[in-house]
């Protein structure tokens, strides 16, 4: 499981640990209020909103739920009846073909409808005024079918629907330098995209363009005390022990890997003496990267972007068209991995990414609530 794979609700593989009740106090705010509208269906309109916040994967979903619907309760990974609070959305959406089937005569199993799944909510300001803000789980993604197409159809209904004048992208994402450490989070008002994939470079001449929210860019007034009173420590979960058992894993997983060791694979983004002060980098006007294909970065090679996504710039692009102003927050879910062993011998590929992938399935659900409290932090200072 990584980025590229965890598109839809899975049970996790880790010992669970809950995520915190988030003491709103702390920072002088009150918890976001869930909005009761009249559901008309999947099929109905969406509600109007002054902000849409999009999230994309399961630990992605399950923080965002946590933080602003559910925060006055712990949350295990495995719990799943959250979701019940969340209304389905397929109005206009296309038809998804089907997996080929796993084995010989089997018969292909169904996709999962798009586009997604929503809820609304208010957020306060600490000066009583309110921001209303559509929560949206996208099924919509730019490396599955049908692609781009299915992705800039889904933001063109969301915000010709809710009509909303701020558009979020949230979530995980692939760290580009080595100050980026798990858990931190990294807000940016550009994107630049980068396609592979077949059904996303048929028909469009999107590949190479950058797309920058000139006018608009977060407030970050709440953000030091969010980030210093309500952001999880990723130190209290990555621990040597922790990380020994995923080297553990690890070999059992990718054959021939038994000679590789915690030292090899530990570096600064990762060094459990370096977690306990999560951080917020605000990264304006350095473009993200948005491929259909999972990059991860090594060293610096990539550090001329803010960081590594899935999806973003396709956001980017539809809400420009539209007007509509636009920024992204994500969580450093998988950092920077090392390109050689601590002898100086290259790293195979498939090592590196099941190592990212294991970091990921690990504590993707922890670093995505610092995500979440992060986001809150920016929407309270736009009422």
């Amino acid at each position: 499981m990584s980025r590229f794979t965890d598109i839809a609700r899975a049970p996790t593989t880790i010992d669970p640990l809950p995520l915190p009740i988030v003491d709103w106090r702390r920072v002088g705010a009150s918890a976001p209020t869930t909005v009761d509208f009249a559901y008309g269906g999947p099929n109905a309109p969406l509600p109007k909103a002054d902000a849409v916040v999009i999230t994309w994967t399961s630990a992605e979903w399950s923080a965002l739920d946590h933080v602003f619907i559910n925060s006055d309760r712990t949350r295990l990974p495995t719990a799943h009846d959250w979701a019940g609070g969340w209304v389905h959305y397929t109005r206009n959406a296309p038809p998804v073909p089907p997996p080929p089937a796993r084995t010989a005569g089997a018969k292909p199993m169904g996709s999962p409808p798009l586009w997604g799944r929503y809820a609304l909510v208010d957020i306060a300001d600490r000066k009583g005024r309110s921001v209303r803000v559509l929560l949206f789980k996208s099924d919509s993604h730019l490396a599955h079918a049908p692609g781009l197409s299915g992705l800039e159809a889904m933001m063109n209904q969301i915000i010709a629907e809710a009509a909303p004048s701020w558009v979020y992208s949230i979530g995980t994402a692939g760290g580009t330098r080595e100050d980026q450490r798990l858990g931190d989070v990294v807000i940016t008002n550009a994107a630049k995209i980068e396609l592979k994939n077949a059904i996303n470079k048929a028909g469009f001449k999107l590949n190479g363009d950058t797309f920058t929210c000139a006018d608009w860019y977060p407030s970050m007034a709440l953000m030091k005390e969010a980030q210093h009173q309500l952001f999880l420590r990723m130190s209290t979960m990555v621990t040597y022990p922790a990380l020994d058992a995923l080297v553990a894993k690890l070999h059992e997983q990718v054959p021939g890997s038994d000679a590789i060791a915690l030292d090899d694979l530990v570096n600064a983004p990762i060094l459990p003496a370096d977690l306990h002060t999560p951080t917020n980098h605000a990264l304006k006007g350095t473009p993200l990267l948005t491929t259909d294909y999972y990059f991860i970065a090594e060293g610096s090679d990539a550090a001329h972007y803010a960081f590594l996504e899935m999806d973003d710039a396709v956001i980017a692009k539809v809400a420009g068209e539209h007007g509509v102003k636009y920024a992204f927050a994500r969580n450093i879910s998988d950092p920077v991995v090392p390109a050689k062993t601590k002898s100086g011998k290259s790293l195979d590929d498939k090592v590196r990414s099941r190592w990212s992938g294991l970091i990921y399935e690990t504590y993707g659900l922890y670093s995505s609530f610092n995500g979440a409290v992060a986001t809150w932090a920016t929407l309270a200072e736009l009422a």
